[in-house]
Order: structure tokens, then sequence, then C-alpha cells
């Protein structure tokens, strides 16, 4: 389980669901009623989204290999979609409302591996 963190070590989301394999991609959220609090959905090779069928908004974060925002969606009402995100290579989907001010175009997010012995032992260079 992972922990996902601002450059300046900000909590963004406690709880990190990795979506890599092709399947999981392509499910997403779909079928769930509600993404919790504090919780995210990484998918990955990923520059545009879709709510298709989705019951709720998120806020979305694009970001390239380096965990570099590079697209910031605020509150993405279900039945929309996105246009692909120039240099984006993944995709966090939280809950609508997550993000406020907390996160910016060009911050470098940091992804944590939970129950580590350094918990702060940054994950991204392993993508």
């Amino acid at each position: 389980m992972m922990r996902l963190l601002t450059q300046q070590g900000q909590m963004i989301a406690e709880h990190v669901e990795v979506a890599e394999t092709m399947l999981s991609r392509m499910q997403g959220l779909l079928g769930r009623r509600e993404l919790p609090a504090r919780h995210a959905l990484w998918i990955h090779r990923c520059n545009s989204i879709h709510t298709f069928f989705m019951k709720f908004s998120i806020d979305v974060l694009f970001v390239d290999r380096a965990l570099a925002v590079v697209g910031i969606r605020r509150d993405l009402p279900a039945w929309r979609i996105t246009f692909p995100i120039q240099n984006a290579d993944s995709v966090f989907e939280l809950p609508a409302g997550s993000l406020s001010d907390v996160v910016k175009i060009g911050d470098r997010l940091q992804l944590v591996e939970l129950g580590s012995v350094d918990s702060q032992a940054t994950i991204a260079e392993e993508i």
C-alpha cells in the first residue's frame, strides 16, 4: 500500500490503489458508489480519462514519468471526458474536493510505501 504526498510532504492520499493491468485500467472507478476520502486510484499509461457511467465527481492529477504534475482537473463530473494531456504518463483519480489548492502544475509528487523501514522511501524510481 502507498501514500501520495506533495513535494513538501503534505498528504494527498493515504491509500493509493494501482491500476496497471489492461483490465484494471479499463475498469478504473466504474461500478463504485464512491471513492473514500484520502483514497486515490493511480492509472498507469494514461493521458486522458472519462467519467462515463460513474456516479460521482472526481479530482484528477495528470503526471509525467517523474510524477511531476502536468495537468489538474478539479471536481470533474460524471459523464465527461478529458482531452489528452501533453506529457502525461499516468493519472491519479481522487474524491472531488481532495485537491483544493494543495497541488499546482509543476509540483513533483512522492509515492511512499507504507510499512517500509524508512517511511519516506520514495518509489517513483521503480516505475
